[in-house]
Formats: C-alpha cells, sequence, structure tokens
C-alpha cells in the first residue's frame, strides 16, 4: 500500500495532469524519418513505460533534455522503459529533423507530427491544449496515459516511478 501510494505522489509530482487519460483510441498520426506514415501507439502500450518527448527545432530547454533523455532510454530500453521524441516542426522539416537527430547521435525512436492536425490530435489524445516544447507524455506500459507535462522533466522523479512501480 504505501509503494503505490508513493507512486501516486511521485507521478503527480513528475507530471503534472489536468486531466487523466486512458483511452488510446485517439492517437497521433506521425512520419518515421522514413518518410512512411505512423501511429503513436504502434511505439506506446507494449509492457513497458513511454516517455514521449515533443520538441521543435528553436528550443533551447529540449537540446538540454535530449542528452538526458538519451541516458535515460540507454539505461531502461530492454528493461521498464523507453523513449520517444516527436518533432513539432512537421514533415515539412524533414531533413532538419533528421540532421539534429543525427547530431545528437540519439538511439531513441523519433517521429514527426503532422502540422495540420498535430494540435487537435494533442487535445484529443491529452484532453489538454498544447502549450509549448519540451512537452513530455507519460504512457504506462498499458498504452494509457499517466501523465503530461509542458517544461522540463526532473528524470531522478521519472526513475523513481519506476522503481516503486
Amino acid at each position: 500500500m504505501k509503494s503505490s501510494l508513493l507512486r501516486v505522489i511521485l507521478t503527480a509530482t513528475v507530471l503534472t495532469t489536468a486531466s487523466l487519460v486512458v483511452s488510446t483510441t485517439h492517437a497521433f498520426e506521425l512520419q518515421t524519418l522514413d518518410d512512411e506514415r505512423t501511429n503513436l501507439n504502434n511505439y506506446v502500450g507494449n509492457g513497458q513505460w513511454s516517455v514521449v518527448m515533443l520538441w521543435g527545432e528553436n528550443c533551447k530547454a529540449c537540446e538540454e533534455q535530449k542528452p538526458l533523455l538519451e541516458a535515460f532510454h540507454k539505461k531502461y530500453k530492454d528493461s521498464r522503459a523507453h523513449a520517444i521524441g516527436v518533432s513539432i516542426d512537421g514533415i515539412e522539416n524533414i531533413d532538419y529533423i533528421r540532421k539534429n537527430i543525427a547530431h545528437h547521435g540519439t538511439s531513441y525512436t523519433n517521429l514527426a507530427v503532422l502540422t495540420d492536425v498535430f494540435f487537435d490530435q494533442f487535445e484529443q489524445t491529452t484532453g489538454k491544449r498544447y502549450i509549448k516544447t519540451p512537452t513530455y507524455i507519460l504512457y504506462a506500459p498499458d498504452g494509457s496515459i499517466a501523465g503530461v507535462r509542458s517544461g522540463k522533466l526532473q528524470f531522478e522523479l521519472l526513475e523513481q516511478i519506476l522503481k516503486e512501480e
């Protein structure tokens, strides 16, 4: 009982949620870096926690967080969690996105939004309006959304959630 209460408190601390969305009916339609259409549901809910970082080209906080997200991904990808990057710069900037990912040497999956539908999809999926980058969406192992947060994420607290689960 104490462990599950601690997990709830930590989740609330790490990810501020206006509403908890437990359905994966709505999801982001995205594009891979290989120019194929895909859906975020293909990457979450496979028995692991999924940390999705929405990032943008001119986002200094995103650039600061990418090495932390990479370290988190490398540490947990074979066990309890993995990371996914989603560029809000859209498929029309796919060449920039590819260069940015190559520059950072990220090993986690990165995708690009379809800019014409992104904001509506974000609101339908999370129940919140999109505010800024970076924005994080935490998906539970069953694919339900456990939380949404705009701004920098404290990865130490996220790791504590994984340890308490």
